[in-house]
């Protein structure tokens, strides 16, 4: 006992005097660096002496910080291990050392779970280690990791898609962990939205002011701005990305009390609720997306003042104006006349300056300006999703045709309203288009895009990007996939020249000047334009263009490990393929068509966490083809990992010389159509027998396909049978009459009629407006059919 208790201030003391050295090493690195910029630094100070310096000051404070963290490991005490490490990454990064500050910080996320490798096997981690947390301090380690793995992926692994979205995942998972354990928190994340639930603490006890969102301090945990931006990134990769946007709406819970409650900061709490109404507009919570709209230009539930205590008139007042609201309805078409009133006030909604954090006086910038910008673009994107909304039959001169052109048209005006706010220059696309026409044409000078009237961020160069991609889906809404082809060709273009001309910003205080941040929009973004340009180019018949744009695609998947699109763009070129008629060819070892592209996609599909739409779109397409054509079935490849399937054919195609091609069509190793070959080996009789396993492996497949639309729904938060809580407590106007016998049913069957509900009945109506109802449809009756058939 005398050496633990002599052991244990020892590596506390060591870890103190790491922190002193830290401080006073920030202190004049940054005294430098300030100095250097304004030109007070005179020639002899500016070489190596001076830096040779502060190089050896921080492996001094290198070693001290290695030295507490083994100290501290020998005593078992964790908490102080994993912020030491984070301290230690903090370091390194500032120094220029990436893989250091990957391991250090990869290091304190294992500290936290105890599992190695936490973040490269999360899904083992969060199935063994992640549990709920019984009491504050867990809960300020568990934010902390959070932290950790926004750092460690967007620092460390700039150009790693998987790492952003794994570690998001990973991410989603503790904060859930979190906030549905914890009373009075809602057990759903469907139901963390505004109109359901507002987040008021975190944790039962916990006070951010100790680890997580200390005051104003150079170690021991994270301040507001770095917390908020974790949260931010998190969901900019689910909602870019498009992967399961619902594990967004607790983090926006989050980003929303945080910005509100703790940092008590107008400008960040309104962009956590607009945040929060990006992710129910690509959930289709349209209701709840409309609320929150209304809620922000009524300037409801701002932050509040350090001493000033919540006001119960207030709180009614704003009560009651949500009550009074009239809602768009996600149960009804958007036509009807409710939602018709409703999209008009949603027009007329505005968001002053002094309510998006705009001071008395100054001019929009920063924060306060993207606020004003967004709510302008959250307002375009939901009239363009509601008119997105495929009707059975419509006609062009049917009232609710006429309607929805309207209402493109305006969500067009604020797009482009928004477009010279940001950029301050006009709309110059179709300008820019017929030059670009004219380029390609006849030659000649290649246009290029005018130059901005001020420098753009990421944040701002992104928004751009979203811009031109809500005004080409409102154009393909209309029919003109022409004018929507080249709204993607100018983002596109505006993306590459926006990277080439963005000066990047130094990542530390002038240690090493070859490590910067990057200053305009990444690949994620690059990545959506590039898929939505291919499916556009198919709907437009195109297909040797979208063929040779998914070639593009691929390749660039292939250097930012993006397989989240990489599946999207094979399902694509399984269309294609489909739609050009060829669906297996074959080229001595390699495998061409829509075939073998499926299968790329679906081995690529089952490295995700959980397959993806488009991984189930084609799933069914191959399900389609092999049912067309069944001896294709025994010409399916048995490598299962996406590599060497790839190695084979599939994805990129392979320019073959001539000599090659040669080669191959005399030893007879070019076959173009293997299936006529396959039917004339087999005879009659075996076809026949062969025929009830080939249905009973397009059954499991469709089986499969559903059950992963059931797994995104459920994601969603879809219930398909919701029970009725009220359905003891019948509070009709029928007295006693409820609680007699139900009559003998009648002898023969009436009629086919519905159920009629309650007065009490408490479940929602169902929204229609899902993207995966349809497809859920689709694989149930086809399943049905192949079960019947069986």
């Amino acid at each position: 006992n005398g050496l633990i208790s002599r052991a244990v201030p020892a590596a506390a003391e060591q870890l103190r005097k790491s922190r002193l050295l830290l401080a006073e090493f920030l202190c004049e690195r940054e005294e430098f660096s300030l100095a250097l910029q304004r030109g007070q630094v005179e020639g002899s100070e500016k070489g190596p002496p001076r830096e040779r310096a502060l190089r050896l000051a921080a492996s001094a404070l290198v070693s001290s910080y290695r030295k507490a963290v083994e100290l501290l490991r020998k005593r078992q005490m964790h908490q102080l291990v994993v912020q030491a490490l984070h301290e230690l990454g903090n370091l390194l990064w500032l120094e220029g050392d990436a893989s250091g500050a990957r391991e250090a910080w990869s290091d304190a996320v294992d500290t936290v779970f105890q599992f190695p490798y936490a973040i490269k096997n999360w899904c083992k981690c969060i199935e063994s280690s992640l549990n709920p947390p019984q009491d504050p301090a867990r809960v300020e380690i568990l934010l902390l990791s959070v932290v950790l793995l926004a750092k460690h992926a967007r620092l460390t692994k700039p150009k790693d898609m998987m790492a952003h979205l794994n570690a998001t995942l990973f991410a989603s998972n503790i904060l859930e962990a979190i906030l549905t354990t914890a009373l009075p928190n809602p057990p759903r994340r469907d139901e963390f939205v505004p109109n359901k639930h507002r987040l008021r603490e975190i944790f039962f006890g916990l006070r951010e002011t100790r680890m997580i969102l200390p005051p104003s301090s150079v170690y021991g945990g994270v301040d507001g701005c770095n917390f908020l931006s974790a949260l931010s990134f998190f969901q900019n990769t689910l909602v870019v990305m498009n992967y399961q946007p619902a594990r967004a709406l607790p983090i926006c819970s989050l980003y929303t009390y945080v910005a509100t409650d703790v940092c008590r900061n107008v400008a960040l709490s309104v962009k956590g609720r607009l945040l929060m109404v990006q992710s129910l507009i690509r959930c289709r919570f349209f209701t709840e997306a409309w609320l929150a709209l209304y809620a922000i230009s009524q300037n409801h539930d701002q932050p509040r003042g350090l001493v000033e205590a919540e006001a119960l008139d207030k709180a009614i007042v704003e009560a009651q104006e949500m009550s009074n609201a009239t809602p768009f309805l996600q149960h009804e078409e958007p036509w009807s006349e409710a939602n018709t009133q409703a999209l008009k006030k949603l027009v007329d909604f505005a968001l002053t300056p002094a309510a998006a954090g705009v001071e008395e006086g100054a001019t929009p910038s920063g924060t306060a300006a993207w606020n004003l910008w967004v709510f302008k673009k959250l307002k375009a994107e939901f009239l363009v999703t509601v008119c997105s909304y495929q009707r059975v039959f419509p006609k062009m001169n049917e009232p609710q045709e006429k309607e929805r052109l309207v209402q493109l048209d305006k969500a067009d005006v604020l797009l482009v309203e928004i477009w010279k706010e940001v950029t301050g220059k006009d709309d110059d696309r179709e300008a820019w288009s017929t030059a670009s026409r004219t380029f390609r044409e006849s030659g000649g000078e290649e246009p290029v895009l005018p130059e901005l009237a001020r420098p753009l961020t990421e944040e701002e160069g992104e928004l751009c990007a979203e811009l031109r991609q809500q005004r080409a889906k409102i154009q393909e809404e209309k029919g003109d996939l022409g004018k929507a082809i080249q709204e993607v060709l100018y983002a596109m273009e505006f993306l590459r020249r926006f990277a080439t001309t963005q000066s990047s910003k130094e990542c530390n205080f002038g240690g090493r000047p070859d490590v910067y941040l990057r200053l305009h929009p990444g690949s994620k973004m690059w990545m959506r334009l590039r898929c939505a340009m291919v499916q556009l180019l198919i709907g437009q018949g195109r297909l040797a263009a979208a063929k040779a744009h998914i070639q593009q695609g691929l390749e660039e998947t292939s250097a930012t490990q993006n397989d989240v699109c990489r599946v999207e763009l094979l399902m694509a070129k399984v269309r294609v393929e489909v739609l050009s008629g060829r669906l297996l060819e074959l080229q001595g070892h390699r495998h061409l068509g829509a075939l073998a592209a499926a299968e790329c996609c679906l081995a690529h599909a089952r490295r995700l966490p959980m397959p993806t739409p488009s991984a189930i779109y084609a799933r069914m397409m191959l399900v389609s083809v092999l049912e067309q054509n069944p001896s294709l079935a025994s010409l399916q490849r048995s490598e299962d990992s996406p590599e060497a399937l790839e190695a084979t054919g599939g994805a990129e195609e392979e320019v073959i010389d001539a000599s090659e091609m040669s080669l191959l069509e005399a030893a007879g190793s070019i076959i173009i159509s293997p299936m006529a070959k396959e039917l004339q080996k087999k005879g009659k009789d075996k076809v026949e027998q062969s025929y009830h396993q080939q249905q009973k492996m397009l059954e499991e497949l469709v089986a499969e396909s559903l059950q992963d639309v059931e797994k995104l729904l459920k994601i969603l938060g879809l219930q398909m049978t919701p029970r009725n809580l009220n359905s003891y407590c019948d509070f009709g106007d029928h007295g006693q009459e409820a609680f007699k016998a139900p009559a003998d049913p009648p002898l023969m069957p009436g009629g086919a009629s519905f159920r009629s509900l309650s007065n009490s009945d408490a479940r929602q109506l169902p929204n229609i407006y899902l993207e995966l109802m349809p497809l859920r449809l689709h694989c149930q009756l086809t399943l049905a059919a192949l079960r019947l058939d069986l």
